[in-house]
């Protein structure tokens, strides 16, 4: 598919926390987790929706559609505590000289934000929440504001993060109680928690219906009214099976039968023709006061 220049994305922006500060040994060995890092975060993206783009101190994640994944993937990330994260929904372009090089106002405020807040290592912008919530109403909710702050760039932002987890025990108090072996379990257990939970997450999102109908017309799932086409394009639909409607007046209705995956997106395309009227044969008697008039 072709796709304009610029074009929007989903970008999730890594950077190592005290990179610049390591000597080269250290900045090497950050550099290797960070490419393990990605190794694992990328198969979420689609092989032809992603690009990795390098930074001096980390790297960054273009999704080319559904922000959705760019969340999963900012949650996995999450896990290693020497990352700052950025998320955000903007405009990206490929280079003139370099279809391979990305860059834009998307890969720009992706990095600026990150590194903001001590307290909120995933932030996202307020462009990426209303980008998350058009595709899952619920992961975006679950997107609590941080507050403001003024990025790399000297722009007041608005920022959001996950909601807040369980505040962990003071450090000396966990070493009284734990030894290491018992954190390294603890620490593995909170990693196969979230995985479960993100999975999950992943089987309840909707499907997507792309809307093209001419004229126009209403949308109806399962017996209920959606909304209007226009302005309506895009539906989101829990999976599963469901009858779709688009009815216009007294035409005949289009109706589908369909059965959607969670994240899958189809096309609802139709277009209502009016009927002619027939047209009318004149009475013999017409036809008589015709030829009598010539």
């Amino acid at each position: 598919m072709v796709r304009p220049n610029p074009f929007p994305a989903n970008v999730l922006f890594l950077r190592m926390r005290g990179f610049a500060a390591l000597d080269a040994t250290q900045q090497a060995a950050r550099r290797a987790r960070l490419t393990r890092t990605l190794a694992g975060l990328v198969p979420l993206y689609p092989e032809d929706a992603r690009v990795v783009v390098q930074a001096p101190d980390g790297a960054a994640i273009v999704g080319l559609d559904d922000p959705v994944q760019a969340l999963e993937a900012a949650r996995l990330a999450a896990l290693e505590p020497e990352l700052d994260i950025g998320l955000h929904h903007g405009l990206v372009r490929t280079r003139k000289r370099d279809a391979a090089q990305l860059t834009g106002e998307g890969l720009e405020t992706a990095q600026a934000i990150t590194g903001l807040s001590p307290e909120h290592p995933l932030l996202a912008t307020s462009e990426f929440r209303r980008a998350l919530h058009a595709a899952a109403p619920h992961l975006g909710r679950a997107l609590r504001t941080a507050g403001k702050f003024m990025d790399a760039q000297e722009r007041e932002q608005r920022l959001h993060a996950p909601e807040a987890a369980e505040p962990e025990p003071p450090a000396d108090r966990r070493q009284l109680l734990l030894g290491s072996a018992a954190i390294v379990a603890i620490l593995c257990a909170g990693a196969v928690a979230r995985a479960v939970r993100l999975r999950d997450e992943a089987a309840r999102r909707p499907a997507v219906l792309r809307l093209d109908i001419r004229p126009g017309g209403e949308i109806w799932v399962d017996g209920e009214l959606k909304g209007q086409v226009p302005p309506l394009t895009r539906l989101a639909v829990p999976p599963g099976p469901h009858v779709i409607e688009v009815r216009l007046g007294k035409m005949t209705p289009l109706r589908m039968d369909v059965q959607l995956k969670p994240g899958e997106e189809i096309d609802v395309k139709h277009i209502f023709i009016a009927r002619q009227p027939p047209r009318r044969v004149p009475s013999l008697l017409e036809r008589f006061k015709f030829w009598g008039s010539n």
